[in-house]
């Protein structure tokens, strides 16, 4: 059994987590999407993939998060 965990925007959807750069990253079904510092608070975020979208995958690497679609479609968040 996990910790409980607040704030969490996917209802009872599963979501695919990356951690790099000191933050978690999540995505869902419905082109979900929400970031964390602890893994336990989380905070929405505005996705760029359409609401009908399932995310399937999400990875952190070289200093930038990248996340998938289903369908093909990707998207990638790179600090400066």
């Amino acid at each position: 059994m996990g910790l409980p965990v607040a704030n969490q925007p996917f209802g009872n959807q599963d979501a695919n987590v990356a951690f790099g750069g000191g933050r978690f990253v999540a995505v869902s079904s419905g082109g979900r999407t929400a970031h964390s510092t602890d893994g336990l608070n989380w905070t929405a975020a505005t996705s760029p993939f359409d609401v009908n979208v399932f995310i399937a995958t999400v990875a952190y690497g070289n200093g930038g998060f990248v996340a998938g679609t289903q369908s093909g479609s990707i998207a990638y968040s790179f600090a400066p």
